[in-house]
């Protein structure tokens, strides 16, 4: 997690004029609303310690390993995946127990499932997560 009073270090990519004249003619706007200490347009960022979004035509290169801890960072993420599996197995057995799926109303099958699907969807955002994080550095 970043502090909210940390200036973080950005680099914009624009893959358009037009999208690059409105970032430019807003700049410190965006300096202050993003606190961004250091922002620059340029080319693509292949440094260590830079991740990457993207909106439209635009892409986004932030350096965190001035405002984050990554070990601690990888460690939450490690943890919040222990946490999700766990309700993730509980769901499963429920899902994969005939005697539920035959007396439960089908309300409650239903929403078992979507719960299951949740699981299944944030472990695979976190599994991302810490892909990234463990190749930053």
């Amino acid at each position: 997690k970043i502090n909210p009073s940390s200036q973080i270090k950005v680099n914009i990519v624009a893959r358009d004029k037009e999208s690059k004249d409105i970032l430019e003619e807003n700049i410190k706007y965006i300096k202050n609303l993003a606190k961004v200490g250091n922002l620059g347009f340029g080319q693509e960022v292949k440094q260590k310690g830079y991740i990457k979004t993207n909106t439209n035509n635009i892409d986004i290169y932030i350096y965190i390993l001035d405002v984050v801890n990554l070990d601690l960072e990888i460690k939450r993420i490690e943890d919040e995946i222990k946490k999700v599996e766990k309700e993730a197995i509980k769901s499963r057995k429920k899902m994969t127990n005939p005697q539920f799926l035959k007396k439960a109303p089908e309300k409650i099958v239903q929403k078992e499932k979507n719960k299951l699907d949740e699981f299944n969807n944030s472990l695979k955002l976190l599994q991302e997560q810490l892909k990234k994080m463990q190749n930053i550095s």
